[in-house]
């Protein structure tokens, strides 16, 4: 006998003694705990490192269960915090030893997948909205593309996807590329939905974001709230030179004078594309980058220079996909 079922038999001995039941049930116990153990080497090899008692076993045998059952759960992980059937969603158990009582006790710790997560999303700052949002709105695009022929109804969407996934290997670059203007014709979300998923493509990848709302941002900088105001301006400063921007919701802007808008975006876009930073946006409708800057920046000295700027930064990409859920 291996030493590995050695080790499986004499825990699952000790562990069904600890417990009162009739023939039947016990045989069905020992059934369930040896197959536990042989199907999950890490958890035989967590529960053996302790080098435990028969008495030991006894006292934690409700806890090495519970141990076992959540491994068993984490083996079957796809990947997917979405998916996670645990009401500790994304946490794993672990054992530690109490000696006083000699008994094993579980102990939660993020999983590999939610500290990945947590981890990208540190790199996005400052936002304006959830960090989560942008893992969930990747998750649940690539979810949708993988089943059936979605990815065949959903070109666009997968081909920016996997394009902003290859401009990253080339990532800075000595050359730097130009971020995307997403408009989606059949779908008054799908182009957010994108933004965002785009934010974590890069954050999962170690390089610093910031998603911004665009309106929030104009009307913070105008605000006679003064500690609204300076936070609006911190956040400005801090967005002329992070790696990479997102602008949500581009369009939809509040109505300030022209001149206030030629100081924003004249500013703005001047300092990135001087810097070689990468810039990103969506527009909830058909209109162009350079449509909307003439809108807002129109009899302003600043409007030919902003649009150039704008022009240099900004790829429009029409997404025609009609948003599957």
């Amino acid at each position: 006998m291996s030493q590995e079922n050695k080790a499986i038999d004499e825990i699952t001995k000790s562990f069904v003694a600890s417990v009162e039941l009739d023939e039947k049930d016990k045989e069905s116990l020992i059934n369930s705990v040896k197959s536990l153990l042989k199907d999950d080497v890490r958890a035989l090899a967590e529960i053996r490192k302790f080098n435990l008692t028969n008495e030991t076993i006894s006292n934690s045998a409700g806890n090495l269960y519970e141990f076992l059952e959540d491994c068993k759960i984490c083996k079957e992980c796809q990947g997917r915090l979405t998916s996670c059937p645990k009401s500790h969603l994304g946490y794993q158990f672990y054992l530690t030893y109490d000696r006083e009582r000699d008994e094993l006790k579980n102990n939660l710790k993020p999983c590999n997948y939610l500290a990945e997560k947590d981890d990208a999303l540190k790199k996005i700052h400052p936002t304006y909205v959830s960090r989560d949002l942008m893992y969930y709105s990747l998750d649940s695009i690539i979810n949708t593309l993988k089943k059936g022929d979605n990815i065949l109804k959903m070109k666009d969407t997968a081909n920016i996807i996997a394009s902003t996934t290859k401009n990253l290997k080339v990532y800075p670059g000595d050359k730097m590329y130009k971020g995307y203007a997403l408009h989606s014709i059949n779908s008054s979300t799908l182009n957010r939905d994108v933004l965002r998923a785009l934010c974590y493509v890069y954050a999962k990848n170690n390089i610093r974001c910031a998603y911004i709302s665009t309106s929030a941002l104009c009307l913070g900088l105008q605000s006679a709230d003064i500690i609204v105001k300076e936070e609006a301006e911190r956040v400005f400063n801090a967005i002329l030179n992070v790696p990479v921007l997102f602008l949500e919701d581009f369009n939809v802007l509040p109505r300030l004078p022209n001149d206030i808008y030629a100081s924003i975006f004249h500013d703005l876009f001047k300092n990135r594309h001087m810097k070689d930073k990468i810039t990103y946006c969506n527009i909830t409708s058909s209109v162009s980058v350079d449509s909307l800057i003439y809108n807002k920046l129109k009899d302003t000295l600043a409007l030919d220079e902003t649009r150039k700027f704008a022009e240099e930064i900004f790829e429009e990409k029409i997404i025609k996909d009609i948003e599957i859920k």
